[in-house]
């Protein structure tokens, strides 16, 4: 079953302070992991397209 689009009803603090730091720790990781800088700006999309398809479900 798929759903349309949708905003989602996050609190503020989520949405303009927590998207920051949780993008940070995705290329951190990459950097600890032995990757460069350039190699490590690929893991914050990954890791949010990651985090969008497998870990957050909206059923609205």
């Amino acid at each position: 079953m798929t759903f349309p689009w949708q905003f989602d009803q996050s609190q503020f603090q989520t949405n303009q302070i927590g998207h920051h730091y949780q993008g940070f720790t995705y290329f951190a990781a990459g950097r600890t992991n032995g990757f460069n800088s350039y190699e490590s700006i690929a893991f914050a999309p990954l890791g949010s397209v990651t985090w969008d398809f497998f870990s957050e479900r909206s059923t609205q």
